[in-house]
Formats: C-alpha cells, structure tokens, sequence
C-alpha cells in the first residue's frame, strides 16, 4: 500500500460519497505543514470528506528526521 494522501486521492476521484480519513498521521515523521498542505488539498477536491487522525509523536529525535527542529 502507498503513502495515505496518494491512496485516499485515489478514493476521492472513484467515489463520490464515502468518507476518507487517515488512522494517525504522527506530526514528528512528517513536516507539519506539508502535511496540513496536502490534507487541505485533498479535502477540498474531495467534497470536504476526509477526516485527520494526528498525534504529536513521542520522541524529539523524530522532529529532526523531518526536519522540524
């Protein structure tokens, strides 16, 4: 399986109703903003359907593997 956003991209143009949503995307793995740019984007070309699972990450040294220090 792929990236999240690829994937629910994928189910936003085949459906027209279901929701999309992620588990939990972990915000000290993934840049915060690139994260909150492609979740926005998704969202609005998919009818306001997804719903964000987030969670802030356990350790410090997370933060600097994505480069947010």
């Amino acid at each position: 399986v792929g990236h999240p956003m690829t994937v629910l991209a994928f189910a936003a143009a085949v459906t027209k109703r279901i929701g999309l949503g992620t588990g939990v995307e972990l915000l000290n793995v993934r840049h915060p903003v690139e994260l909150a740019q492609q979740a926005a984007t998704l969202n609005a070309l998919s009818g306001e359907r997804l719903t964000l699972g987030l969670s802030q990450g356990g350790r410090q040294a997370g933060h600097q593997t994505a480069g947010i220090v």
